[in-house]
């Protein structure tokens, strides 16, 4: 049997706020580190903090992911 329009919508609806949260994840402490090494003259510092924050917070959300698409029950 073929997944209906409404389900593989669904799917992509799931995909994509994924991979919204992972770019923003990613780029907002980046965007964050560049803003403070531009102000307050940190150069590298921010941008290496904003890399690694960014980082760890795509690494939980990849990880949330993965246990959530294990312990849902297929339909």
């Amino acid at each position: 049997m073929r997944p209906g329009p409404p389900r593989i919508l669904a799917e992509y609806a799931h995909h994509t706020a994924l991979g919204m949260q992972l770019a923003a994840n990613m780029g907002l402490p980046i965007w964050l580190g560049w803003w403070l090494d531009t102000r307050y003259g940190w150069s590298p510092v921010g941008l290496l903090l904003g890399v690694l924050v960014g980082f760890i917070l795509v690494m939980g959300t990849v990880y949330k992911a993965a246990v959530d698409s294990r312990t849902k029950p297929k339909k």
